[in-house]
Protein backbone atom coordinates (compact mmCIF):
# COMPACT_ATOMS: atom_id res chain seq x y z
CA UNK A 1 0.00 0.00 0.00
CA UNK A 2 1.43 3.42 -0.49
CA UNK A 3 0.48 4.91 2.89
CA UNK A 4 1.81 4.40 5.63
CA UNK A 5 0.99 6.05 9.09
CA UNK A 6 -2.71 7.75 9.16
CA UNK A 7 -4.86 5.69 7.07
CA UNK A 8 -7.71 8.38 6.41
CA UNK A 9 -9.66 8.99 3.50
CA UNK A 10 -7.98 12.18 2.55
CA UNK A 11 -4.33 10.83 3.32
CA UNK A 12 -5.92 7.70 0.70
CA UNK A 13 -6.80 10.45 -1.84
CA UNK A 14 -3.57 12.80 -1.45
CA UNK A 15 -1.71 9.56 -2.36
CA UNK A 16 -3.57 8.60 -5.75
CA UNK A 17 -3.93 11.78 -6.93
CA UNK A 18 0.00 12.27 -6.49
CA UNK A 19 0.70 8.60 -7.77
CA UNK A 20 -1.74 9.14 -11.04
CA UNK A 21 -0.15 12.58 -11.50
CA UNK A 22 3.23 10.78 -11.57
CA UNK A 23 1.73 8.33 -14.68
CA UNK A 24 -0.82 10.19 -16.31
CA UNK A 25 1.25 13.36 -16.69
CA UNK A 26 4.31 11.49 -18.48
CA UNK A 27 1.58 9.12 -20.61
CA UNK A 28 -0.06 12.69 -21.94
CA UNK A 29 3.33 14.09 -22.59
CA UNK A 30 4.15 11.10 -24.51
CA UNK A 31 0.95 10.98 -26.11
CA UNK A 32 1.49 15.04 -27.16
CA UNK A 33 5.33 14.33 -28.08
CA UNK A 34 4.71 11.61 -30.70
CA UNK A 35 1.84 13.71 -31.85
CA UNK A 36 4.32 16.71 -32.53
CA UNK A 37 6.25 14.19 -34.16
CA UNK A 38 3.88 13.37 -36.90
CA UNK A 39 3.40 17.34 -37.08
CA UNK A 40 6.80 17.46 -37.71
CA UNK A 41 6.80 14.96 -40.55
CA UNK A 42 3.14 16.39 -42.04
CA UNK A 43 5.15 19.90 -42.53
CA UNK A 44 8.08 18.18 -44.03
CA UNK A 45 5.62 17.27 -46.89
CA UNK A 46 4.80 13.05 -45.86
CA UNK A 47 1.61 12.55 -46.75
CA UNK A 48 -0.63 11.63 -43.52
CA UNK A 49 -2.03 7.84 -43.73
CA UNK A 50 -3.13 5.36 -41.16
CA UNK A 51 0.09 3.54 -42.04
CA UNK A 52 2.14 6.68 -40.91
CA UNK A 53 0.16 7.82 -37.79
CA UNK A 54 1.05 3.79 -37.02
CA UNK A 55 4.13 4.00 -37.18
CA UNK A 56 4.99 7.51 -35.76
CA UNK A 57 3.04 6.23 -32.51
CA UNK A 58 4.11 3.29 -32.48
CA UNK A 59 7.81 3.27 -33.60
CA UNK A 60 9.13 6.35 -35.66
CA UNK A 61 12.33 7.90 -34.40
CA UNK A 62 12.60 11.60 -35.32
CA UNK A 63 12.18 15.02 -33.63
CA UNK A 64 11.34 15.31 -30.93
CA UNK A 65 12.17 12.01 -29.24
CA UNK A 66 9.27 10.61 -27.52
CA UNK A 67 11.33 8.42 -24.95
CA UNK A 68 12.88 12.00 -23.91
CA UNK A 69 9.90 13.79 -23.44
CA UNK A 70 8.62 11.09 -21.38
CA UNK A 71 11.72 10.39 -19.03
CA UNK A 72 12.37 14.02 -18.77
CA UNK A 73 8.78 14.84 -17.48
CA UNK A 74 9.06 12.44 -15.17
CA UNK A 75 12.45 13.69 -13.39
CA UNK A 76 10.69 17.29 -13.35
CA UNK A 77 7.71 15.69 -11.62
CA UNK A 78 10.13 13.58 -9.63
CA UNK A 79 12.25 17.33 -8.53
CA UNK A 80 9.59 19.68 -8.04
CA UNK A 81 7.15 17.25 -5.73
CA UNK A 82 9.80 15.11 -3.68
CA UNK A 83 12.75 17.56 -4.21
CA UNK A 84 16.01 17.74 -4.96
CA UNK A 85 17.40 14.57 -3.04
CA UNK A 86 18.60 11.37 -3.81
CA UNK A 87 15.58 9.60 -5.71
CA UNK A 88 16.22 13.08 -7.77
CA UNK A 89 19.65 12.46 -8.63
CA UNK A 90 18.97 8.61 -9.55
CA UNK A 91 16.17 9.80 -12.00
CA UNK A 92 18.48 12.46 -13.59
CA UNK A 93 21.45 9.70 -13.89
CA UNK A 94 18.71 6.64 -15.46
CA UNK A 95 17.16 9.87 -18.18
CA UNK A 96 20.63 10.39 -18.85
CA UNK A 97 21.48 6.85 -19.64
CA UNK A 98 18.36 6.47 -21.84
CA UNK A 99 19.07 9.69 -23.96
CA UNK A 100 22.91 8.13 -24.56
CA UNK A 101 21.51 4.64 -25.16
CA UNK A 102 19.21 6.82 -27.88
CA UNK A 103 21.91 8.68 -29.60
CA UNK A 104 24.07 5.44 -29.34
CA UNK A 105 21.55 3.35 -31.28
CA UNK A 106 20.94 6.14 -33.97
CA UNK A 107 24.60 5.67 -34.94
CA UNK A 108 24.62 2.07 -34.74
CA UNK A 109 20.99 1.96 -37.04
CA UNK A 110 23.02 4.10 -39.72
CA UNK A 111 25.63 1.99 -40.15
CA UNK A 112 23.50 -1.04 -40.38
CA UNK A 113 21.33 0.40 -42.52
CA UNK A 114 24.21 1.37 -44.94
CA UNK A 115 25.15 -2.27 -45.09
CA UNK A 116 21.61 -3.42 -46.03
CA UNK A 117 20.79 -0.94 -48.80
CA UNK A 118 24.20 -2.51 -50.29
CA UNK A 119 23.28 -6.57 -49.58
CA UNK A 120 19.73 -6.56 -48.86
CA UNK A 121 17.81 -4.12 -51.78
CA UNK A 122 14.77 -6.33 -51.73
CA UNK A 123 14.15 -6.97 -48.16
CA UNK A 124 14.56 -3.02 -47.63
CA UNK A 125 11.91 -2.76 -50.22
CA UNK A 126 9.30 -4.14 -48.08
CA UNK A 127 10.28 -2.47 -45.08
CA UNK A 128 10.61 1.02 -47.09
CA UNK A 129 7.72 4.09 -47.19
CA UNK A 130 8.35 6.18 -50.39
CA UNK A 131 11.54 4.56 -51.20
CA UNK A 132 12.81 5.57 -47.59
CA UNK A 133 13.90 3.63 -44.86
CA UNK A 134 11.50 3.42 -42.33
CA UNK A 135 13.02 5.85 -39.63
CA UNK A 136 12.57 2.98 -36.53
CA UNK A 137 15.71 2.98 -34.30
CA UNK A 138 17.70 6.07 -32.35
CA UNK A 139 17.66 9.85 -32.02
CA UNK A 140 20.48 12.14 -33.21
CA UNK A 141 21.58 14.48 -30.48
CA UNK A 142 19.29 17.36 -31.58
CA UNK A 143 15.99 14.97 -31.94
CA UNK A 144 16.92 14.08 -27.50
CA UNK A 145 17.39 17.85 -27.01
CA UNK A 146 14.40 18.50 -28.25
CA UNK A 147 12.44 15.60 -26.79
CA UNK A 148 13.63 16.98 -23.33
CA UNK A 149 12.28 20.65 -23.95
CA UNK A 150 8.96 19.30 -24.94
CA UNK A 151 9.02 17.24 -21.88
CA UNK A 152 9.37 20.02 -19.76
CA UNK A 153 7.75 22.38 -21.34
CA UNK A 154 4.63 19.95 -21.75
CA UNK A 155 5.31 18.75 -18.10
CA UNK A 156 5.20 22.60 -16.81
CA UNK A 157 2.06 23.26 -18.90
CA UNK A 158 0.10 19.78 -17.83
CA UNK A 159 1.00 20.03 -14.19
CA UNK A 160 -0.45 23.73 -13.99
CA UNK A 161 -3.54 22.98 -15.62
CA UNK A 162 -4.08 19.83 -13.62
CA UNK A 163 -3.52 21.49 -10.75
CA UNK A 164 -5.71 20.86 -7.57
CA UNK A 165 -7.10 17.93 -9.81
CA UNK A 166 -4.09 15.11 -9.51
Amino acid sequence: MLITGKSSAITRTVSIKKLMKFILIPLIVLFLSSSAKLVVRVLKGKRVTWQLVGWVFSWAGGIPSTHSACITSSVYLIGRYEGFGPLFGFSVVVALIVMYNLIEAKEQYELTQKHWQEVLSKVIAKITHNEELWDIYGHTFSEVVAGVAFGVAATYVLDTVFKGYL
